[in-house]
């Protein structure tokens, strides 16, 4: 059969990267009768990059394919990519000659995309709020191969709001990976596991940015999530992350609507 044993609400793990099904989600473990004809195209950054995170180990999409699906795997993700970077991600996996195809030169049903990307995107932004620089640009132009040139300007302006603090956080990142899936459908993939932002508040990157966040709150400037002055900046944080996970959920759910014959999971990392 070419339905994809997952079942919606899968969660693995924790933010200790115990890449097992967590024990309170027993019921939604990917079974273990999966055909041996099954690919996965892995896409994204370096949490899932074989050659990055884990040098000589594999990675968790590894281990979910090889030891659970038991299915061949092709890498396509990139350490220190933006989710600008899925698209061409993407159009080297229709065109690799290796990964199997349906007659016609569709990918197979048998075929699962797996996404782990935006993290980055979240953490230059951060790093740009902080020190009012073109932060993202820099990122875009080493990885675009533009030479890493650092723009003084186009960063923050001076007491502006990040756009990670605003209301509904990852609006252009969802767009973006939204239009990935479905250039993939397009591609003929039926199945995705797509995996949240990998955020949280305990999360290092977020250490540089509690002084701004605490400036912004006793100014009154985070009115429009909620916080106020006089509460904790971790209140702030734990605030949009919970925004980013719905929103990532909901872009599951609105491209399994928006497709009958598609089952798309995601994947709370978190």
């Amino acid at each position: 059969s070419s339905k994809l044993p997952i079942a919606a609400g899968c969660r693995f793990g924790s933010s200790r990267r115990r890449w097992l099904p967590a024990t309170t989600a027993r019921a939604h473990r990917i079974r273990e009768n999966m055909a041996t004809d099954w690919t996965v195209l892995v896409f994204g950054d370096s949490w899932v990059d074989d050659n990055f995170m884990h040098p000589g180990f594999p990675s968790w999409p590894q281990v979910l394919a090889q030891q659970r699906l038991r299915a061949k795997v092709f890498n396509f993700a990139q350490s220190g990519s933006l989710c600008d970077q899925l698209p061409d991600q993407g159009r080297m996996a229709l065109m690799h000659p290796q990964v199997p195809k349906a007659p016609g030169g569709l990918l197979r049903k048998e075929t699962l995309v797996v996404i782990h990307s935006c993290g980055n995107d979240f953490i230059g932004k951060i790093a740009q709020a902080v020190t009012g620089m073109d932060i993202m640009g820099l990122m875009r132009g080493v990885m675009g191969g533009g030479g890493g040139m650092m723009n003084m300007g186009g960063g923050m302006a001076p007491g502006e709001v990040p756009e990670l603090l605003k209301a509904n956080p990852g609006h252009r990142e969802v767009q973006i990976m939204r239009q990935f899936m479905e250039s993939m459908y397009a591609g003929g993939a039926r199945h995705f596991f797509v995996s949240g932002v990998p955020a949280f508040v305990d999360m290092p990157a977020f250490n540089m940015a509690w002084p701004l966040i605490t400036n912004m709150i006793n100014q009154g400037k985070l009115e429009d999530i909620g916080v106020s002055p006089g509460d904790p900046p971790r209140l702030a944080m734990e605030v949009q992350i919970t925004a980013l996970h719905e929103r990532w959920e909901e872009l599951c759910t609105n491209f399994s609507t928006a497709h009958s014959d598609v089952q798309c999971v995601f994947f709370d990392e978190v």
